[in-house]
């Protein structure tokens, strides 16, 4: 058939469906990225992301460009694509050709530095292994992008850049890490003599297990330790001088009845004191329970060892880096105990409840058995309400999807971790706290104040928490000045202050959940 004739037609009846009632448009809301664990922010930065609000007319953008220096895409991107080229470009250069990288460097040939400092490719290589192109010799060998460093380094490194709080235990945290580097512990003096080693095993690791083998029925040729395998050993033995020679071997790589006698000639039984059982410590229990940098000295937790728990009056917490089992200043935890008729932890028996704590896991042990013992930890467990976002008595609201009993947590109110400075350079004028449940209202930043919306708390004196870009559905919770049925609490959490959303009463399943927003918030409207 000729593609240029013309092909036939057919008149078809329309069909038309009329519809009753018209769609609804939906109604105006401001959205953001979901998170569930609070995200450290810091400081804002001086480059504009992008320009908000560029279709609305009455927005006055020039005014909101006069608060950022520069735009965010006039800022270094990192191209991963550049990257590898570059990196197997150097490796074929110095592999095939015998060229250093400084060669390399010099020649300028590359877009970018192998040696220059802590931006040279070398430091920051993201491929460790190698590239299947052409011209790849089949030695695969790659670029080493770190020196070889002492275990000793090493170990410092990986100390200040993993966190420990119980919240997260996750490396290079950003909510903890960006805040105050990890301190190093302090050495761990030995309580355990080497005898008292064999009675904490069950069973043995193995065939070269300290437990059988025995001094005295050690064999005469044993392997080969280096300096490395020595540093490594003496580098865990100073922080953890009574661990298991079964797991010291796991680690160091030698087998157990070696890590045993090699213990025992480290740490002879006549150095080795032993801890007292009965550990009557008289801890303070109307100190603050505010947040600082980890203390990390020597010596008790007072004004002489420059402690800074003490100078700012406060409880010691799970990162700081003071003896766990003597400090004065650690918060002692409840000795609440569940029983068939009650379970204390969520009443004002418990201590931890009164101080606007959740138990500690590592403090609080009888209250934590059986798994759900325990009625004040539901932050930390996200012990959450399921809940659904749709229109409300004020826009868009947050509604229960099953029923919650007064006290019963409801959610975590989520969002990012900015400085007092930040806050203050995102309001607008004037901010008031509400005593009531601790929220900070502020119409902060020339966006804000066009929205006439804000989901700002006022989260300690280090810190506040703003969900107006990332955050979780609990920013949707409407006000009632009449009828709230909820509260929020600021709640210190395994080290941190993490915001709980509770039910006031009891609340049935499709509930509108409300909040008291106070009168602050509307007279600086």
């Amino acid at each position: 058939m000729d593609l240029l004739e013309p092909t036939s037609s057919t008149l078809v009846d329309p069909h038309i469906i009329a519809l009753e009632a018209p769609f609804e448009p939906t109604p105006s809301y401001d959205s953001c990225n979901p998170i569930s664990n609070n995200h450290f922010t810091g400081d804002d930065s001086n480059h504009m992301p992008f320009l908000p609000l560029a279709d609305d007319p009455s927005f006055d953008w020039k005014e909101h460009c006069e608060n950022y220096r520069y735009f965010a895409w006039q800022t270094r991107f990192f191209d991963s694509d550049l990257h590898a080229i570059v990196v197997e470009t150097a490796r074929r250069l110095h592999q095939q050709h015998g060229l250093s990288y400084s060669q390399i460097d010099s020649t300028g040939v590359l877009p970018l530095s192998l040696t220059a400092g802590q931006d040279g490719v070398l430091r920051t290589i993201r491929y460790q292994g190698s590239f299947d192109w052409a011209g790849v010799r089949d030695d695969r060998s790659k670029i080493s992008p770190v020196p070889v460093v002492p275990v000793q380094v090493g170990f410092k490194a990986l100390v200040s850049q993993f966190c420990n709080s119980a919240s997260c235990m996750i490396g290079f945290c950003d909510q903890h890490i960006n805040w105050f580097p990890m301190p190093l512990p302090l050495p761990v003096s030995p309580h355990l003599p080497s005898d008292d080693l064999f009675a904490d095993i069950i069973s043995p690791c193995g065939d070269n297990c300290f437990v059988l083998r025995v001094p005295g029925n050690v064999p005469a040729i044993e392997t080969e330790w280096t300096q490395n395998d020595l540093d490594t050993f003496n580098t865990i033995l100073e922080y953890s001088p009574d661990s298991s020679p079964c797991d010291l071997a796991t680690i160091c790589k030698k087998p157990c009845f070696e890590i045993f006698k090699k213990r025992k000639s480290t740490i002879p039984d006549n150095i080795i004191k032993r801890r007292p059982l009965d550990n009557n410590i008289k801890r303070p229990s109307r100190l603050k329970h505010t947040i600082n940098s980890p203390c990390h000295h020597k010596g008790p937790c007072n004004i002489t060892a420059d402690c800074v728990c003490f100078r700012n009056k406060a409880h010691c917490e799970r990162s700081c880096r003071c003896d766990p089992k003597t400090c004065r200043r650690r918060w002692a935890g409840c000795n609440c105990v569940r029983t068939k008729t009650r379970r204390p932890c969520g009443t004002e028996r418990c201590a931890c409840f009164k101080a606007h704590r959740e138990c500690d896991p590592e403090l609080c042990g009888k209250c934590q058995f059986p798994h759900d013992g325990c009625s004040n930890v539901s932050i930390q467990r996200q012990c959450w309400k399921s809940t659904e976002v749709k229109p409300g008595s004020w826009g868009v609201g947050l509604f229960l999807l099953q029923s919650a009993n007064a006290g019963e947590l409801i959610t975590e109110y989520t969002g990012e971790l900015v400085y007092e400075p930040t806050t203050e350079s995102r309001e607008q004028v004037s901010s008031f706290l509400c005593k009531k449940f601790r929220r900070e209202f502020c119409f902060y930043s020339d966006v804000s104040r066009h929205r006439q919306r804000n989901y700002l708390f006022n989260l300690n004196a280090t810190f506040a928490l703003d969900s107006e870009f990332i955050g979780n559905e609990s920013r949707y919770i409407n006000h009632s000045k009449e009828s709230p049925n909820c509260r929020a609490q600021v709640m210190m959490v395994n080290g941190d202050h993490r915001i709980g959303i509770y039910a006031q009463i009891v609340i049935a399943k499709g509930t509108e959940l409300f909040l008291d927003y106070g009168t602050e918030f509307f007279r600086a409207t």
